[in-house]
């Protein structure tokens, strides 16, 4: 392929680059907008609110990272000045730490529909559904500490690791010398600290589907109604959904690491950023709170917007 097509294909990926972080931003400082709004009204957050903003935070710094990772790359040759080189490996460590976090609170929704929604009668499982509410903040914050130990893991321990991170998007312009064991160390730790977060959320998922289809099975035989049971079958369905994106999450990162040392990362980056906007968005939409307001800006920005084009219509036609 001649030199002026890669360019072509380059500013292309860049152009979606930033064309999904503006969507994704959006969507997740919504999500953030909105529950710092009614908390500022009411003094207080539901549960979920509170970990959807958790959700919220993680994934627009994650957004706000890569995006500004591979720009800076491009534009302003942050791994390649020295002057630079402390902005950058802080950008990408701060880039691990983000991916992490919002693995971990994606995890601790799972768990907390499990927990919320499912009816089992084992008395730990009684006692925890007591005291979610109260171990919720608990939670949230060994979510950081675990994305704080993986992260760390990356970039501080082994010290050649470092070198590996810092140097995964100078591949843009020239090729990385790293050894294989180097590498593998790098896939190893990275695959430990995604494994982990994953394996419960599955666990959570399955947990759940068994609960709510003995909950169906029991609602048929005492005749309930069907649109009861529509309910149901449409929280498995979202629940399935939810987990097949965040698995894809999850696919693409383990996809993505042979390309972390070549010139592919340009992609990578935007698939990170596409699947966590994905999620962000069906949370809007499976939400009810969250809908209404979407709802409401959207026809605001419609209606304004109409207005404004019936204005211009008017001032057009001549007298």
């Amino acid at each position: 392929m001649a030199d002026g097509e890669w360019v072509a294909i380059g500013w292309a990926l860049l152009v979606l680059l930033g064309t999904s972080f503006l969507a994704g931003a959006a969507i997740n400082i919504f999500i953030v907008a909105v529950n710092l709004a009614d908390w500022l009204k009411r003094r207080q957050l539901s549960d979920l609110d509170k970990v959807l903003t958790c959700i919220g935070v993680s994934r627009l710094g994650l957004q706000i990272t890569t995006t500004m990772t591979v720009y800076g790359v491009i534009f302003f040759q942050m791994d390649l000045l020295y002057e630079a080189k402390t902005v950058s490996e802080a950008l990408r460590s701060l880039e691990l730490f983000f991916n992490y976090s919002s693995t971990w609170v994606t995890t601790l929704l799972s768990f907390f529909y499990l927990v919320k929604i499912a009816n089992f009668h084992h008395p730990a499982f009684v006692l925890l559904k007591e005291r979610i509410s109260q171990l919720l903040t608990a939670l949230v914050i060994s979510c950081l500490v675990f994305a704080l130990i993986n992260t760390l893991l990356l970039t501080l321990w082994p010290p050649h690791i470092n070198g590996l991170l810092g140097n995964s998007t100078h591949d843009l312009h020239e090729n990385v010398t790293a050894s294989q064991s180097d590498r593998r160390v790098f896939v190893y730790l990275f695959v430990a600290g995604k494994l982990l977060p994953f394996a419960i959320s599955a666990v959570s998922l399955t947990l759940l589907l068994v609960s709510l289809s003995l909950h169906i099975r029991q609602m048929r035989d005492s005749s309930h109604s069907s649109p009861n049971l529509d309910k149901y079958y449409t929280a498995i369905k979202s629940m399935i959904f939810c987990f097949l994106i965040y698995s894809m999450h999850i696919g693409i990162g383990f996809a993505g690491l042979p390309y972390s040392f070549s010139m592919n990362i340009i992609w990578i980056q935007i698939m990170k950023n596409l699947f966590p906007t994905l999620h962000s968005l069906f949370l809007i939409v499976g939400t009810v709170k969250l809908r209404r307001q979407f709802w409401s800006i959207t026809q605001r920005a419609a209606n304004c917007f109409s207005r404004g084009s019936s204005m211009e219509l008017t001032e057009t036609i001549p007298p």
